[in-house]
């Protein structure tokens, strides 16, 4: 019974990946007003650009002088100077694992990756090429972010609830808790509420950006809600239709995504909208990614950028690492702006 229900996670978790990923290939329904208006008051200058074929998916690490990159397989690091010169690659002594689902995270010279289907983490060194797993105690999860040595925060869904919930992983002190006001529960596998969860170092603060709807929570790192809060759309439900069958639960048919990948830094909250607002010409819309900004401390939405598209290059994702400079990674180029703000 326990192997069913973990089973029953796992899909869970593939049928949202799998899903998120048609969403964000689907041209939304932007020909018509969707009420709502930005205001653009920075642009981005391109800085550095670095080429690769296709293996790179995420910034997962920098610091003061390196930037550090996951490929596709998470034995493969590659890293290269801030200014993207003189990329390296590492190869770790990694055992082989068929999960797809994992999330590499570099705080120089440390590196954990986290397996989520596999339910463990592999955590060492970088210099010396050491790597311990730990089995973690909880069902297949997702959305990773690294709040200090052994210490994270995922999301997972818990049996036989069905109810999606963060849970506070400290694998140092062996040791997990369960979020106790901040998810809704709906019994629903995490369909209706998917969405990214992003932690700005800085303010040590956590953000939870709804995919199909225009909520937005903000959490501190003990769990304790400190806003909830809107992006500028006007979606106030996630229009997410689901089925239930033979236990298990999946998409009736692919949401309409209100909102994509976000992250955070030094105070502000920078999310990939995926809807035109009324004032933006249809055109400039689908030649960029818009990215909307928003104060952690009050969730007041402060202006937006658009992140360009060179050559129909698709977006795979992006994070800004301080000082108005943002990464970009492209499906087969990552590109280095300056945040320009008028």
């Amino acid at each position: 019974m326990k192997r069913k229900a973990v089973t029953i996670i796992v899909l869970i978790f593939a049928a949202i990946g799998a899903l998120t990923f048609l969403n964000a290939a689907i041209d939304h329904p932007n020909k018509e007003k969707n009420a709502f208006v930005r205001y653009f008051n920075a642009n981005l200058i391109r800085s550095a650009e670095l080429s690769h074929q296709g293996e790179i998916t995420a910034l997962c690490g920098f610091d003061s002088a390196k930037l550090f990159f996951n490929e596709r397989t998470p034995d493969k690091i590659v890293y290269c100077s801030k200014e993207l010169s003189g990329r390296k690659e590492l190869t770790l002594r990694l055992n082989r694992s068929s999960d797809w689902r994992f999330y590499t995270v570099v705080t120089y010279p440390n590196i954990d990756i986290l397996f989520g289907n596999d339910r463990k983490i592999a955590s060492g060194n970088l210099l010396n090429d050491s790597l311990t797993t730990t089995m973690i105690r909880t069902n297949a999860f997702a959305n990773v972010v690294r709040i200090s040595d052994g210490v994270f925060i995922i999301r997972t869904v818990d049996t036989p609830t069905l109810d999606a919930v963060f849970k506070k992983v400290n694998i140092n002190a062996n040791c997990i808790i369960t979020d106790n006001n901040l998810s809704q529960r709906l019994h629903d596998g995490g369909f209706v509420n998917d969405g990214k969860l992003s932690y700005d170092p800085v303010s040590n603060i956590l953000a939870y950006v709804n995919y199909y709807s225009h909520h937005v929570i903000f959490f501190d790192t003990s769990f304790k809600l400190l806003l909830r809060s809107q992006t500028i759309d006007t979606t106030t439900i996630s229009n997410v239709p689901i089925i239930r069958k033979g236990g298990a639960i999946t998409h009736k048919s692919p949401p309409v995504m209100v909102n994509g990948n976000s992250c955070a830094f030094g105070g502000v909250l920078y999310v990939r909208s995926k809807l035109k607002a009324d004032n933006e010409n249809l055109r400039d819309f689908k030649r960029n990614e818009v990215i909307d900004r928003y104060l952690i401390s009050d969730g007041r939405y402060i202006g937006s950028f658009y992140l360009p598209l060179p050559d129909d290059h698709r977006l795979l994702n992006f994070q800004v690492i301080g000082n108005n400079q943002l990464i970009a990674v492209y499906d087969t180029e990552i590109v280095k702006y300056k945040i320009a703000t008028e």
